[in-house]
C-alpha cells in the first residue's frame, strides 16, 4: 500500500510540475503610452482567469524591424495602446464586481507560440494597424476553431476598418 501511495504521489508531483512549466511566466513589455504603471503586489498569484493581450506584427514593421520613437526610445508596436493600464483597470473591476478569481495582471501572447491556446479570450487593440502573415492568420483561425474568442478594439476611420476586414477574410472559415 505504501509503495502505491509513493508511486501515485510521484506521478501527481510530475503532472503538477509539468503544467506549471508549460505556462509562460509573466513579462512586461515597453508600451506606447505608459512606462511607469505599477505592478500590483499580487501579480504573481495564480488564478482561474487571466486576460490575454495579443502581441501582433504591425504595418510599421514591428517586431521584425528595430524602430524608434521621436524621443529615441524603442518603438513598442501598436498592440501596446493603453497597455498595461487598461488591462489592469479592467481586471481590478472584474475582481471587485464579480466572483471571478482573476489574475491582477494581463498575459501577453504572441503569434508563433502555442501559449495563446491556453486563454479562452484574447484582446487585440488597434488591429487597423496589424499586418498578419499567412502563418499568423492560420494560427488565429486555429485559435478560433478551438473555441477561442477574439475581442478587437479601437478603429479610426474606414481605412483601419478595411485592414481588419481584409485580415478577417484571410482567417475566416471560408478562406482558402
Amino acid at each position: 500500500m505504501r509503495f502505491r501511495f509513493t508511486i501515485a504521489f510521484g506521478i501527481l508531483v510530475l503532472a503538477i510540475g509539468g503544467v506549471m512549466l508549460a505556462q509562460k511566466p509573466f513579462k512586461e513589455y515597453p508600451a506606447i503610452e505608459y512606462d511607469d504603471f505599477p505592478l500590483p503586489q499580487d501579480y504573481q498569484v495564480r488564478s482561474e482567469w487571466t486576460r490575454a493581450r495579443l502581441r501582433y506584427p504591425d504595418i510599421y514593421g514591428y517586431p521584425q524591424q528595430m524602430l524608434v520613437n521621436r524621443d529615441g526610445s524603442p518603438y513598442p508596436g501598436y498592440w501596446t495602446m493603453d497597455y498595461p493600464r487598461s488591462d489592469r483597470h479592467l481586471l481590478e473591476g472584474v475582481r471587485r464586481l464579480t466572483r471571478i478569481d482573476t489574475r491582477s495582471v494581463e498575459q501577453v501572447v504572441s503569434f508563433g507560440e502555442d501559449d495563446m491556446y491556453n486563454y479562452p479570450v484574447m484582446y487585440a487593440v488597434e488591429v487597423g494597424h496589424w499586418q498578419l502573415s499567412d502563418s499568423d492568420a492560420k494560427q488565429l483561425r486555429e485559435y478560433l476553431d478551438r473555441g477561442g474568442f477574439l475581442m478587437v478594439d479601437d478603429f479610426h476611420g474606414t481605412q483601419e476598418w478595411a485592414i481588419l476586414r481584409a485580415a478577417c477574410g484571410r482567417f475566416s472559415p471560408t478562406a482558402k
